[in-house]
């Protein structure tokens, strides 16, 4: 039996990780499950985080079935990574922000998008002690709710309400060329931060890939034939997950 590889989210934002990796590795048996029951995430406590991860992902984690996870969200990889990790043998992959890549890049300035629960752990201030000279830090707490709320409903109101949004950020540092997206919600509207702010954008969406091919490669996951994603979520949606992915995937190829 060809092992499960298990993205996990809060809700809609692991689907533009998702897209990376099945852009790339399309023969892996890939499950994504969303706990929205509980979301969002950056609104709950680092402890109620790691509870909702262990509860969505207790089938998962010492599974034979299952060949690696990918927690795809930046605040539950802060919170509840190494939790997780210390519970199973199984290769889990995390997601944090591309804080690293104003050195890449060679920017002076950029803005990093994140929410706040991301922002105030232990383990993002350990990423950020080489590079806070450069990096304004711009706190989301109702982003990815409202990118949510459009994908469940696309009307201008709810994409004006998600410009709006973000706006203040860009209108207050407006010499960053670079927006740092730390919630994989926000990589669902790279181009459109791009195409409205005229600045650069980046996530680690690829980082992630590298990684699960590494991990692919190893534990031998890959299929012979191509298969698409299950979906599970932790309450009713009207949200099209498979219909999303797809459209991420034409944005990915």
């Amino acid at each position: 039996m060809q092992k499960k590889v298990v993205f996990f989210d809060s809700g809609i934002g692991g689907l533009s990780t998702l897209a990376t990796c099945l852009s790339l590795f399309p023969t892996l048996n890939y499950v994504y499950i969303a706990d929205n029951k509980n979301a969002p995430y950056g609104k709950l406590t680092a402890k109620q985080v790691i509870k909702c991860c262990l509860n969505s992902l207790k089938g998962y984690l010492n599974s034979e079935n299952v060949g690696a996870i990918v927690i795809a969200c930046n605040t539950a990889t802060a919170c509840a990574i190494q939790v997780l990790r210390n519970k199973t043998n199984i290769p889990i992959i995390g997601i944090e922000p591309a804080i690293e890549s104003v050195a890449k890049l060679g920017i002076n300035k950029a803005i990093l998008l994140a929410t706040p629960l991301t922002i105030s752990q232990p383990k993002f201030a350990n990423l950020m002690k080489t590079y806070k000279n450069k990096i304004i830090l711009c706190p989301q707490p109702n982003l990815a709710t409202l990118i949510e709320n459009y994908y469940q409903s696309k009307t201008q109101n709810n994409l004006n309400k998600i410009i709006n949004e973000i706006k203040p950020a860009f209108i207050n540092n407006p010499n960053a060329t670079l927006a740092i997206l730390g919630c994989t919600h926000y990589s669902l509207i790279s181009k459109l931060i791009e195409e409205t702010f005229n600045v650069k954008t980046i996530d680690q969406n690829l980082n992630v890939a590298n990684e699960l091919a590494k991990i692919s490669k190893l534990n031998n996951l890959a299929n012979p034939t191509k298969s698409f994603p299950q979906f599970i979520t932790t309450a009713p949606t009207k949200i099209n997950y498979s219909n999303v992915l797809s459209s991420q995937l034409k944005t990915a190829n």
